[in-house]
């Protein structure tokens, strides 16, 4: 379907401590639509918007129902419902039959036993979907790592924008259900219904994708793994100082219960999952084998628009994945670094650096950079520095304490490359920079000719290291804490852009990037490099000065030291004289003009480049616009008389200009 997105979802989770709350009665039982309100009506859709589930978004229903016509039949008993939901009301259900449930479909072999079924619908529809009679009550807090899951896995395969649920026209729904045949084969089927057009959709590429099993653990198990990693954090972990709210004690006694109760080691994860998120850190992680584990998570907007970059720039193209250059109109350099993770980037920013070398001034745009290598990151910054600078400070445990550090050891990147870009550069950072990407605009901040601008960084940084249970589960742990120059931590706190951009509500919308063109503006009047505004001047010139017996009908080339502007020449024959033999071409990678003549024979030729003088609007000039030097060629040709075909009686030439 054209709305299923093909990016993947980040998740905001909120934390509630488990209740084990009563059965409802009927009239008692939770009204869905007045907990969820939606604010659209069935004519508004295709809008976007976050989403959040807790465990207080779990209900008990009595059953479930859809079909449509003999396309699809979907039927459960008793189950439990889980719903994330955003500001224009309930955005998904992920359904888990208490007892069994069934799909039918015609294009099916058979009926199946359904899992579980996630639900992607329009926020208006809530209630015919799940009508109020069919609402028993709260459901059980317990299923609340399950659902997770579910979203989690699920998610990316339906309609969303980014991290946002995207909200599709009334008609439409997803049901993406796992099942099982008589046979106890495990399947994934998912379905695109349309209600409009009475169409069912199923994507048979999925089928074999299923949610895997998770394995069943232990309480001995779960005791030990926890305690292990509970432990590693007390013993390695730098910043607790900053979380000084945090008593980690009193997570070992809350959350050790919990890990102990897990049937599951993704249950376990999970519990892992929500003590560490509150910490607040963004460069801790749980993953079980490959399948990542929601955690802690905090909302930052994009201040770019990746898709109207082709609306400023003159030449442009992709070097690698994660590297972009493009120039504008007005000679203002652009380099977009994506990523900090692919060894070929140092490389690829060498040759856009090449590029644009004889530029007004160069935009480095980082802001939907999420960080990788810093060693990568100072390769690149040393393009810009002629000399070693500090630009950051790191602080490690050091001791049983929490409070037992490292002095504070500075961080430096290096020179690198024959030559250095000195003109001013902007650098273009927002609230999805961080980590080694923080730390590049870090490093870019001490060299004098940069400016930061836009919104101020993520602030997460952490150098990790991972945690390897026994069980399957990996935990990732940040080992240090990063000092900007100030000697603060960088976390939560980010680096704060020299030039703050306020962007409004359509910034960045269609083919708009405020942010990149106000960046632009501030850079097109600025000075060429000294070295561009200095006059071209000839390197080669052929005949050669002086040659003798040169053929009449010849192809005179002249190449000078820069990059030409190609619609630009100017001759004059202060002696001899020409007749045109063919067009004037211009070779860009040897800055060279190649001019096919037929020159009067058997005389001297004393020709003018560019004459001095009156600047006349026309002649040699380079690709910035700046006037070559006058230069004087001489040489004879042959005494050969040119057949009357060539002549056609026309006078001899004097004077060849091809207007700018």
């Amino acid at each position: 379907m054209s709305s299923v997105s093909k990016y993947t979802r980040q998740f905001c989770i909120v934390f509630f401590p488990i209740l084990l709350t009563g059965s409802f009665t009927q009239a008692e039982a939770p009204n869905l639509p007045t907990l969820y309100p939606s604010s659209l009506t069935k004519d508004e859709y295709d809008v976007k918007c976050s989403w959040e589930f807790t465990k207080e978004d779990i209900y008990e229903i009595s059953s479930f129902s859809f079909s449509m016509n003999d396309s699809i039949k979907i039927e459960t008993g008793p189950s439990y419902v889980g719903f994330g939901h955003g500001e224009y009301g309930a955005v998904w259900a992920a359904l888990i039959p208490k007892t069994e449930g069934d799909i039918e479909c015609n294009q099916l072999e058979e009926p199946e036993k359904m899992r579980h079924v996630w639900i992607r619908f329009h926020p208006a529809k809530l209630q015919s979907l799940f009508p109020q009679e069919t609402v028993v009550g709260k459901g059980d807090p317990l299923l609340y790592a399950t659902i997770l899951r579910i979203a989690h896995f699920k998610f990316h395969n339906s309609m969303h924008s980014g991290s946002l649920a995207y909200i599709n026209e009334p008609a439409i729904l997803i049901f993406d259900a796992d099942t099982e045949n008589a046979t106890q084969k495990r399947f994934r089927r998912f379905f695109g219904v349309d209600r409009n057009k009475k169409q069912v959709n199923y994507a048979r590429s999925l089928a074999d994708a299923v949610l895997p099993e998770s394995k069943s653990i232990t309480k001995e198990e779960a005791e030990k793994n926890f305690d292990l990693l509970w432990e590693t954090y007390d013993r390695e972990y730098a910043m607790f100082v900053i979380r000084p709210e945090v008593d980690w004690n009193q997570m070992r006694e809350t959350y050790r219960p919990q890990a102990a109760a897990c049937q599951t080691v993704y249950q376990f994860a999970n519990v892992c999952a929500e003590m560490l998120s509150h910490l607040r850190d963004l460069h801790i992680g749980v993953s079980m084998g490959e399948e990542g584990v929601p955690g802690f998570y905090r909302p930052r907007e994009l201040n770019a628009n990746p898709n109207a970059l082709d609306t400023f720039m003159k030449d442009g193209m992709w070097l690698g994945r994660y590297v972009k250059w493009g120039k504008t109109e007005d000679d203002v350099g652009y380099i977009s670094i994506d990523s900090w993770t692919d060894p070929l980037i140092p490389q690829q920013v060498d040759k856009a650096l090449d590029i644009l070398r004889d530029t007004r001034g160069l935009i480095v745009d980082v802001r939907v950079n999420g960080g990788g290598g810093e060693d990568l990151a100072m390769q690149v910054a040393g393009r810009f520095t002629k000399e070693s600078r500090v630009y950051s400070y790191s602080q490690y445990r050091n001791g049983p304490k929490h409070t037992d550090l490292t002095e504070k050891i500075p961080r430096r990147f290096e020179p690198r490359g024959e030559w250095k870009y000195t003109q001013p550069t902007l650098i273009l950072i927002g609230q999805k920079c961080m980590s080694s990407n923080e730390s590049f605009i870090a490093m870019m901040e001490q060299c004098p000719q940069v400016t930061t601008m836009g919104d101020r960084t993520c602030g997460s940084s952490g150098n990790p290291k991972m945690i390897e249970l026994s069980i399957g589960v990996n935990v990732r742990m940040p080992k240090w804490i990063d000092l900007l120059m100030d000697e603060k931590p960088l976390d939560e706190r980010g680096i704060q852009p020299d030039i703050f951009f306020e962007a409004k509500p359509d910034s960045f919308t269609e083919n708009r990037d405020e942010l990149l063109s106000t960046a632009i503006e501030r850079l097109k009047n600025e000075p060429l490099p000294p070295w561009v505004q200095v006059n071209p001047s000839v390197q080669m010139l052929t005949p050669f000065y002086g040659t003798k017996n040169v053929k009449p009908e010849t192809e005179l080339c002249v190449q000078f030291d820069r990059p030409m502007n190609p619609q630009a020449v100017h001759l004059v024959w202060k002696e001899g004289g020409y007749l045109e033999h063919g067009e004037v071409r211009y070779e860009r990678d040897a800055n060279l003009f190649l001019i096919p003549v037929i020159l009067k024979p058997g005389i001297r030729h004393h020709i003018i480049i560019n004459p001095a003088g009156n600047d006349p609007p026309t002649g040699f000039q380079s690709s910035k616009g700046i006037k070559a030097e006058e230069a004087q060629w001489i040489f004879e040709t042959k005494p050969i008389e040119p057949s009357p075909e060539q002549t056609d009686q026309k006078p001899w030439r004097q004077s060849l200009i091809l207007p700018n």
